[in-house]
């Protein structure tokens, strides 16, 4: 039986362009993508989804604002 490899990588969440910063860049992308406007895949989506619920919608850029002005200090991911 053949095996497959799985390769596993960090994300870190909320840093969804991927720079290794989570900062104002990323809800900003994060909102382009929710309006259509920017595309995310892989890494990048998975790291948008910051309350771990396995899709990415507007509760995420809330829970990402929240995080980024002090009001949470802890993703759910």
């Amino acid at each position: 039986m053949p095996t497959s490899r799985l390769r596993i990588i960090d994300v870190m969440v909320g840093d969804v362009n991927q720079d290794g910063k989570v900062n104002s860049a990323d809800a900003t992308l994060l909102n382009n993508y929710l309006n259509g406007k920017a595309s995310l895949s892989g890494n990048a989506l998975r790291a948008a989804d910051t309350n771990a619920d396995f899709g990415v919608t507007k509760d995420d850029l809330t829970h990402l604002n929240d995080y980024l002005s002090g009001k949470v200090s802890y993703f759910n991911a």
